[in-house]
């Protein structure tokens, strides 16, 4: 076993350990960097995974404060709501897909 293959596989396991940890950002980095060592179909899936899964949690979010926007009846944010709309827009269709 090489350095380089201890060092990949200890990256994907630093990686599993911050995804099971649900510290997305983390994961992302280590998968990332196992990657710049060697090309893993287990790894890429991985990293897919989460960057869909920090995707839909940032458009959640987005969500979450345009529903409390709504329902407390605070229009006066108009001007924020306007400026999040091709946000909020996207986070709705990438919920329906």
């Amino acid at each position: 076993i090489t350095d380089k293959s201890l060092k990949f596989k200890r990256l994907h396991n630093i990686g599993n350990s911050y995804a099971n940890l649900n510290k997305i950002d983390e994961a992302i980095k280590s998968y990332e960097e196992a990657l710049k060592i060697k090309e893993d179909k287990d790894t890429r899936y991985n990293l897919e995974l989460l960057k869909k899964k920090k995707k839909r949690l940032k458009h959640m979010h987005l969500l979450k404060n345009l529903l409390i926007l709504m329902f407390m009846g605070n229009w006066s944010k108009k001007k924020m709501f306007l400026k999040l709309k091709k946000d909020i827009l996207m986070a709705l269709c990438s919920l329906i897909n």
